[in-house]
């Protein structure tokens, strides 16, 4: 192919043998005076070509350098022949030889003498010498000028500007690189249309100290790339050779990539404290067009502090937790659904066969008395997925260390969160690095990725001794406290439940009693019956409120009065997050619960005390065909068989949300009630606090005392008490345990309670 006679001239104008007089002209302007040249095609580049000349472009195009150079170091611009010459042309016209407007980052960063980019921004790349982010011919153009302006066809200038021009790293600067820069550009045009760049980064933090690299103890940057950008990639050398690439394309909104430490980190994995080139490029996995930046990160070392030995801590509960994530990107590590306290915890998986896991985002300094805390839960798992923590001597570079090892049930896995405790001090005096990972190595997993499957990690701690947290059970209103202390009341002696309610005065229970033709014997006598069977227990343990059942309790208690309906399925216009059909199972997962639920619900309620002894009183109609159905029972006028009745007072019930909507819909209301009844593994302290006003030694609406701390001597919660009164603290196992309400304004109060067979007790703080 000929050469354009406008192009030849322009490169024979910058040899040394011609154009002495142009030379001259480039050599006695600085480039931010020459800009107005770069419209002039005898002296950039050529016009817009022809439509023939894009036949040259081929799928694979070689790179312009190998076997298509001379390897003599004495080669020059002249000796190149004319189907180089037509490739460089082609190179150059394909990018239609327009000097792009500068980017508003240099616009803005550009000095009266054109000095360059802002020092904000710590990126180079020697593909991009104008430092505006874009690569296009007028960076060619600043490596043959540079060269022009040495009067030579190669330079060994000095560090700095080798840094802007050695494109291939060779040492020197030489027309090679002008044409490798062209080569990279005629390549890039066969893939995509939008403009060739390079990222422009910037640190968010102020470097620890620049050298030789830039040293930092965090990795957070932002790239900036042009808007349209596609794929952005990163990478860094690993010690063997070679790099790991991480693919940041997720990341870009509006023409930027936010990085975080945390991503940084989980994505590229970078050995800390040693001096690594990091690499940036668009669109093009295997790209050589890059930007760099010299970094070394220095993770900090913790010293225990002062005051109670707590070296770092992380509950998940901040927006960018304290950790490394290793996780599989395609699924949130940090959830809000179901948290040890609080709102968030992390969650791992394993949806595909890959281990997930994460790290703490710094190293430790051991003590001889530090130990690791963390709040754990185990979801449906087989025995080949593992929940591990492990330790790293050698600041993450390997993990010999395991300090906590935990195989799957091969089944359901735990119903609550358990506290862990891990020594360390076989570490003393060592930096060390800490990463929780679900391993997996094969012979069967749960891949499921929803709150009911995997690990579930939450309120992690290091240090001497663990700092309790808070324990909420929510924020039950004073009418849903209320029937709980119904419930609890009748719990705790069904007998004598079945007395009370034999005994009933309010008007509305004595009205439904003779609509239904209910007596006060054939109470007693079921209850007794009941009991006497085993159809549940006469002393059943205390409830503890749980705030997921009670948001389920509580949506579901709306979802009736709305839609006039009372039953046990949503309906079509349920509350968000139910949708139709949802069950009481459906309703508590998606506020997080895991395990089994019975309700019992109730649109008709008069009153706390109404709605309580349609419950366990249990007035309806019989069904012959359930499977627990009594034919002694027969046409009482009590519901047969009476499993609402059960539901209070089953043993093995140690949760419930309570839900409680006023209103009045169509014949529903004016109070609908719902009960979620769980179990767990849990055992709580549990109970009331409240001020007797009318004496009655019973907790009523508006008795509450909010705001008194309940500490469990021996648990890693405490507890505050509610709006309404309530509190529950959760306990490890069997013992006595001291318990102490205290505050400012009530006198304070302590009492020693026995748990025994990990059944919840129920204290209650009561003034006059």
């Amino acid at each position: 192919m000929a050469v354009p006679q406008e192009f030849r001239s322009v490169l024979q104008a910058i040899s040394p043998r011609r154009g002495r007089r142009l030379r001259r002209r480039l050599k006695f302007q600085g480039l931010e005076k020459r800009l107005p040249l770069a419209s002039d095609i005898d002296v950039c580049f050529p016009l817009e070509p022809a439509a023939s000349n894009f036949s040259v472009i081929e799928d694979d195009v070689p790179p312009l350098i190998g076997p298509m150079l001379p390897e003599s170091p004495a080669f020059t611009l002249t000796q190149l022949d004319d189907s180089i010459l037509a490739k460089l042309a082609d190179a150059v016209s394909a990018r239609g030889g327009a000097m792009p407007a500068a980017s508003a980052d240099v616009e803005g960063a550009l000095g009266a003498e054109g000095e360059g980019p802002a020092a904000a921004v710590v990126s180079h790349s020697p593909f991009d010498p104008s430092g505006d982010g874009l690569v296009t011919p007028l960076d060619a153009l600043q490596v043959l000028t540079h060269l022009s302006v040495s009067g030579s066809m190669q330079s060994q200038p000095d560090p700095a500007t080798l840094k802007r021009f050695d494109i291939n790293e060779d040492g020197v600067v030489s027309t090679l690189d002008a044409l490798l820069l062209l080569n990279e550009m005629s390549r890039a045009t066969l893939v995509q249309s939008s403009p060739l760049a390079v990222p422009l980064v910037r640190l968010d933090s102020t470097p620890l100290g620049v050298a030789a690299s830039i040293r930092v103890d965090s990795l957070a940057m932002r790239l900036h790339v042009p808007p349209q950008t596609q794929r952005v990639y990163a990478s860094v050398p690993l010690a063997g050779g070679g790099e790991r690439v991480g693919d940041l394309s997720d990341l870009i909104r509006d023409g930027a990539v936010q990085l975080t430490h945390a991503e940084a980190i989980g994505r590229l994995n970078p050995a800390p404290n040693l001096p690594l080139r990091w690499s940036f490029w668009t669109e093009i996995p295997n790209r050589i067009i890059r930007s760099r930046v010299e970094l070394t990160w220095e993770p900090p070392a913790v010293s225990p502090p002062p005051v109670d030995g707590l070296l770092w801590s992380e509950d998940a509960e901040s927006a960018n937790p304290r950790i490394i994530d290793q996780s599989d990107p395609r699924f949130p590590l940090v959830q809000s659904t179901v948290a040890s306290q609080g709102n968030r915890a992390f969650h791992l998986t394993h949806p595909e066969q890959n281990p997930n896991g994460f790290v703490i985002d710094r190293t430790i300094l051991i003590q001889a008395n530090t130990k690791l805390f963390f709040m754990s839960r185990t979801g449906w798992s087989t025995s080949k997925q593992y929940a591990k923590v492990l330790v790293s001597t050698d600041l993450g570079a390997t993990w010999p260390h395991q300090v906590y090892f935990q195989p799957g049930s091969n089944g359901p896995g735990d119903t609550a969160f358990s506290l862990k405790q891990v020594d360390l001090s076989a570490f003393a005096g060592q930096n060390v690095r800490i990463r929780f990972l679900y391993d997996y190595q094969g012979g069967g997993r749960y891949p499921g990725t929803d709150l009911t499957f995997g690990w579930v990690i939450d309120d992690i701690q290091i240090g001497s001794e663990f700092r309790k947290m808070v324990y909420s059970i929510g924020n039950p209103t004073a009418q849903e406290q209320s029937m709980l202390e119904y419930i609890n009341r009748a719990r705790a002696d069904a007998i004598v439940e079945a007395n009370r309610l034999a005994n009933e005065n309010d008007p509305h229970i004595t009205h439904a009693y003779g609509v239904w033709k209910v007596s006060g014997t054939n109470l007693r006598n079921q209850y007794a019956t009941q009991v006497n069977s085993g159809f549940f227990v006469r002393n059943a343990q205390p409830l503890s409120f749980n705030s997921a059942l009670g948001q389920a309790a509580r949506g579901h208690s709306q979802d009736m009065l709305s839609n006039r309906f009372q039953g046990h399925q949503s309906s079509s216009g349920a509350p968000h997050p139910f949708r139709a059909g949802f069950t009481a199972r459906d309703r508590a997962a998606a506020f997080g619960y895991q395990g089994g639920v019975s309700e019992n619900v109730f649109a008709y309620g008069e009153s706390i005390r109404h709605a309580h002894a349609s419950f366990t009183a249990n007035w309806g109609p019989d069904n012959s065909s359930h499977a627990d159905y009594n034919p002694a029972f027969r046409g009482q006028g009590m519901q047969n068989p009476s499993i609402h009745r059960r539901n209070i007072h089953r043993g093995t019930f140690n949760e419930v949300g309570v839900g409680i909507v006023s209103g009045s819909n169509g014949g529903f209301g004016p109070q609908v009630v719902t009960l979620n009844f769980g179990t767990t593994t849990q055992t709580y302290v549990t109970g009331v606090a409240y001020r007797d006003s009318n004496g009655n030694s019973f907790y009523d609406v508006g008795e509450g005392l909010g705001g008194l701390r309940v500490d469990v001597e021996g648990s890693p919660y405490y507890a505050m008490t509610t709006a309404s009164g309530g509190y529950s603290v959760p306990v490890t196992g069997d013992g006595r345990y001291l318990v102490t309400f205290s505050s400012n304004g009530v006198a304070r109060y302590s009492t020693v309670v026995d748990v025994h067979n990990g059944r919840s007790v129920k204290v209650d703080y009561r003034t006059a």
